[in-house]
């Protein structure tokens, strides 16, 4: 997706200089298209806001969005020109991939006229299962917070859902590989019947919109039965105020090896807690 479909479609691939020279970038070389992880979605969303709030301008803003939150993207791109351009004025379509993006993230690049979309897959599937409908005839079939729907030719299915229709996301079709090389027994593992065992935990509403909530590995069970997802739960923590990062884990509390309690491990901007102690910091969290 974003090497060799340039070459295919005859078009120039550039390599940013580093995470902070990203949106330089994008302005510099004049990109049309670029795909990226959450984490850096995110991180200059939030420096948009942040600089709107500086200058006093975020709650004019923010007014103007909610007055013209039904309106076409094309036009949201004309009104707030100013922050579109921020990623330049070739700029047509953003993707976010290899976790789950924030809605709330997507939303808001969205009413500010950007297309960020978020699309899904493994190297195993070559790689794109699904993707997110973004603006020309399909614009208003794009819904925020799922992966969309399966590209034509791909099937995707659940496998073993729960009461609430979350379970593995099976995929098969002419992107699935034929096997790992010289190993048969994780082929074996892998593809039952020509179905792709994804690894990642999915549900699919009755349009075909495809929601993800984490890796099936990373899941932890409580001892009444409860599914934690981690992924889910860090995106709320990393919302919190000086919240860098986060990472959630489950520990016994007992000898009963079932008997788990929830732990976070959080990385925490210092210059935001400057004068704090540790305890009040602990405290504040």
């Amino acid at each position: 997706a974003g090497f060799l479909l340039s070459l295919y479609k005859g078009m120039c691939t550039s390599f940013a200089d580093g995470p902070r020279h990203i949106v330089e970038n994008l302005r510099e070389y004049g990109i049309t298209f670029m795909v990226c992880v959450p984490a850096l979605y995110e991180i200059m969303y939030n420096s948009i806001l942040q600089k709107l709030e500086k200058a006093g301008k975020l709650e004019a803003v923010m007014a103007l969005v909610e007055a013209h939150k039904n309106d076409t993207m094309e036009q949201k791109a004309k009104i707030f020109k100013d922050i579109h351009d921020i990623f330049g004025e070739n700029i047509k379509l953003l993707v976010s991939g290899a976790a789950a993006l924030d809605s709330k993230v997507e939303e808001g690049y969205r009413n500010f006229g950007i297309n960020l979309v978020q699309g899904y897959g493994l190297t195993e599937s070559s790689p794109v299962v699904c993707v997110n409908y973004f603006p020309g005839k399909d614009e208003n079939k794009h819904r925020c917070g799922t992966i969309g729907k399966a590209l034509p030719k791909v099937q995707v299915k659940i496998e073993e859902p729960n009461e609430e229709g979350i379970g593995e996301l099976m995929v098969k079709g002419p992107n699935v590989m034929m096997g790992y090389f010289g190993d048969e027994e994780a082929t074996k593992e892998t593809i039952e019947d020509g179905w792709l065992h994804t690894g990642d935990l999915c549900s699919i509403d009755k349009d075909g919109y495809i929601y993800i909530y984490g890796r099936k590995k990373s899941v932890i069970v409580l001892k009444n039965g409860k599914n934690i997802f981690p992924e889910e739960m860090e995106t709320l923590i990393n919302k919190e105020d000086g919240v860098e990062e986060s990472f959630i884990f489950g520990k016994p509390i007992s000898k009963d090896p079932n008997d788990i309690k929830i732990f976070v491990k959080i990385v925490y901007n210092k210059d935001s807690f400057e004068g704090k102690t540790e305890t009040e910091i602990k405290e504040y969290f």
